[in-house]
């Protein structure tokens, strides 16, 4: 399970847990930080990085998009969807195929 973990570490927000059963959960580093890195080698720390989620593109589960709502800034209310590849370039994103 991925959640928004923003109660135990402010900047590493993206929680992310495991269960065999559903009762008992083990949960792992964290994946994802406030801190987005762009393709121009830039980077933007985010006020609020919120409500991920995934579409996976392979049945491994090892290429996808991770989907977060994002609030760049406190003085501001502009906020946006965030587009991350997984497992993959931005540019083999951009050209991905989706197989069956």
């Amino acid at each position: 399970m991925l959640f928004n973990n923003k109660f135990t570490d402010n900047n590493n927000v993206g929680g992310h847990a495991w269960s065999v059963d559903g009762v008992h959960w083990t949960m792992t580093e964290p994946s994802y930080s406030r801190t987005v890195r762009y393709t121009d080698g830039s980077s933007e720390t985010m006020h609020r990085r919120e409500r991920p989620q995934i579409l996976w593109l392979d049945e491994k589960k090892q290429k996808g998009i991770l989907f977060n709502g994002v609030q760049p800034s406190s003085d501001n209310d502009k906020i946006y969807t965030l587009a991350t590849p997984i497992g993959m370039t931005v540019e083999e994103a951009q050209n991905y195929t989706a197989t069956k």
